[in-house]
């Protein structure tokens, strides 16, 4: 079971550690829980080496945080490029 693209982190471990007996064990949940993650949280967390699946939930966590910020700057800057550009074309008209 992986994380839908929709998904939180927070969802996702919710649906995740819900899914799963009580009895296994921590480093596997932590494993394939982490394996599940979106491509590009994944790659944040995995470096990290959590040790437990709550260190994991919270390393996810703030790489969700993380990449949604990094993404609406990026937008702004986007915008801002396109009114620098829309402002040069009416100077020059003028």
């Amino acid at each position: 079971m992986s994380q839908a693209p929709s998904e939180t982190v927070q969802d996702y471990f919710f649906k995740k550690c819900k899914c799963q007996p009580s009895n296994l064990d921590e480093e596997w949940v932590k494993s394939l829980a982490v394996r599940g993650l979106k491509d590009s949280i994944r790659t944040i967390v995995m470096p990290q080496n959590p040790k437990t699946p709550d260190e994991a939930r919270q390393m996810a966590l703030l790489a969700e945080e993380t990449l949604n910020l990094s993404g609406a700057s990026v937008a702004a800057c986007q915008l801002s490029l396109f009114e620098v550009k829309l402002l040069r074309a009416t100077v020059k008209k003028e």
